[in-house]
């Protein structure tokens, strides 16, 4: 039996990377996953973010600015609500890969900005137009940039991630706009968590089963398995 990690909700399994997922994964990413093998002792992938000179694309969800004593109550909290949005997000089983991250960038005045990026990579021959969120959408304002689906799969996401706030009562964060954003914009990101179609995915090299609540979120929506995908953010030429 593979590693199991006990919440305070139930178990969860952790399981290994299958190779049809690794497969679907390293089509889907604009750079793909780099495979290390034995060559590094910290993870087992390289989640690409940028090759040469070009950089993966995200959405920048922005909020209003908050004191810098502030930054990691807010990073907190949107990391969580995340998670709780990636069990009802799991449900839509929308083909393509989602990574939803809290970002820190540093502001004048002691003033720091703790939002949300969206890495959407959608799969190119599936029609979201056909789907139940992409009938109701109608819209394709981030297309251009991320790939023809992701402003459905956005828009699925979003009001999942609205739902969390509600559900869990926590006050509801003030964002004020949607921003198309090269990934080293951002400062700090927290690559923790990502969903492919219906599976959660832990990016972590350490799952933290002991010091994150998010395996209880998932063990409290009845998640009973995560794969976990050892990984790094990096670059290529």
């Amino acid at each position: 039996m593979g590693k199991q990690i006990e919440t305070s909700r139930g178990l969860i399994s952790i399981i290994e990377p299958s190779s049809e997922l690794i497969s679907e994964l390293k089509q889907l990413l604009k750079f793909g996953l780099y495979d290390f093998g034995e060559s590094n002792p910290s993870a087992k992938y390289g989640f690409v973010m940028q090759c040469e000179h070009e950089e993966v694309i995200c959405l920048k969800q922005q909020p209003v600015e908050v004191e810098s004593g502030r930054m990691n109550e807010m990073f907190q909290i949107q990391h969580l609500m995340i998670c709780e949005a990636y069990t009802e997000f799991v449900k839509a089983n929308l083909p393509g890969a989602y990574l939803a991250t809290p970002y820190i960038i540093n502001k004048a005045d002691d003033k720091v900005e703790v939002g949300v990026a969206h890495f959407i990579f959608p799969d190119p021959n599936f029609n979201y137009s056909q789907s139940e969120i992409g009938k109701s959408v109608g819209i394709e304002l981030y297309d251009e940039y991320l790939g023809r689906g992701a402003t459905t799969m956005f828009m699925e996401f979003h009001s999942c991630y609205n739902n969390a706030f509600e559900n869990t009562g926590f006050s509801k964060i003030s964002y004020i706009g949607i921003d198309v954003r090269r990934r080293n914009e951002l400062l700090k990101l927290a690559m923790f968590f990502m969903v492919l179609r219906d599976k959660i995915i832990c990016l972590r090299a350490n799952l933290r089963e002991d010091t994150d609540p998010a395996w209880a979120i998932f063990a409290n929506h009845q998640i009973t398995e995560v794969t976990h995908l050892s990984s790094v953010p990096m670059e290529v030429t």
